[in-house]
């Protein structure tokens, strides 16, 4: 595996280990690659990734068996098309390094991919208007418990208002929230840290902070670490290198705080704020291609992928941002 070399982290190089230890079961590590074709492969995809359990190695029906024993275990949940997409894609990158290299002539697991979308995926929606109002509600007023929780309260909040993932929140340092041409940015980066990581290469990018965190207090709250010693914004979060530094908050959101509210379900998970986000602007006339450049995703298209490199400014970017509006509730906050 050359995963320095890519840029990968410890805990990628490990999934794609995992993935390709499958392949070498399945085909045997004697097997000369140059001699596996495109209906092994397809063959590959159908009796093992297909059938793979989900949780092979933790379920006590699957953990310890050979290969080929788990994929015939009936009654456990299968890994989701998210997955198995992702094996596939693993596979193929290794086909394509083989090509490369001498070692095959054609690249396998190409054109394979499950287009049927998860059962997990489908739940990644949008908060309802009703719900969001409350969870920003019970985050802003000072008389809800929730209030002083502070860590929790302001990583969920700059979630909210921003469209950034989990983690991206989570390892934020107090230098990476700074003033850029008279604007206040979130830098989401990978630099500063070798803890610090970022989901691809578009993630890598600035936010204008909305003015509703800037009228909060978001900058006096960052004095606080500051003031303390502390060059993380949340110091209280640790890290991990299977969950980064989400984890503690990802808890506390999806087993204390949508519970409390009354508002937990499969779609009032904390990436819901993320694709509540990505909705609500587009919604109010903000172009697709401006929302994918906020919130980090790969934009698609000739224009946008050569010509837009530079993407958009911050006028623009924050003209965008400042449309998101979560209309306030009158409900006592708990």
């Amino acid at each position: 595996m050359h995963g320095a070399s890519e840029g990968w982290t410890a805990g990628t190089i490990k999934k794609r280990r995992a993935i390709l230890d499958i392949v070498v079961e399945w085909f045997g590590p004697e097997r000369d690659m140059g001699q596996i074709g495109r209906k092994d492969a397809a063959a590959c995809k159908k009796a093992v990734l297909l059938q793979l359990p989900a949780n092979r190695g933790k379920s006590a029906a699957t953990r310890g068996l050979p290969l080929r024993e788990p994929i015939r275990v009936q009654g456990v949940p299968k890994i989701d098309s998210a997955t198995v997409n992702a094996y596939l894609s693993a596979c193929k990158n290794l086909w394509v390094w083989a090509e490369a290299h001498g070692h095959v002539s054609e690249v396998l697991f190409e054109g394979l991919a499950v287009s049927k979308r998860s059962a997990a995926s489908k739940n990644r929606a949008p908060f309802a208007q009703e719900a969001l109002t409350k969870a920003s509600t019970v985050l802003t007023d000072p008389g809800s418990k929730f209030y002083e929780k502070q860590n929790h309260r302001w990583a969920t909040l700059i979630a909210m208002f921003s469209g950034a993932r989990l983690n991206e929140v989570c390892q934020l340092k107090v230098d990476d929230i700074k003033e850029v041409e008279g604007t206040w940015i979130f830098d989401f980066t990978e630099q500063g840290d070798e803890t610090k990581r970022l989901k691809t290469s578009a993630a890598r990018r600035r936010v204008p902070i909305h003015s509703h965190l800037i009228e909060l207090g978001l900058l006096d709250f960052i004095s606080s670490p500051r003031n303390k010693g502390h060059d993380r914004l949340f110091p209280d979060y640790t890290y991990s290198e299977k969950s980064g530094y989400g984890d503690k908050l990802s808890k506390w959101f999806n087993r204390t705080f949508t519970p409390a509210l009354g508002i937990k379900s499969d779609a009032h998970v904390f990436h819901g704020l993320r694709h509540t986000f990505a909705t609500r602007p587009a919604q109010a006339d903000v172009e697709t291609e401006r929302m994918q450049f906020i919130i980090g995703h790969e934009r698609q298209g000739v224009t946008h992928q050569v010509y837009m490199k530079e993407g958009y400014t911050l006028a623009q970017t924050k003209d965008a941002v400042e449309r998101f509006i979560i209309p306030r509730g009158d409900a006592a906050a708990p």
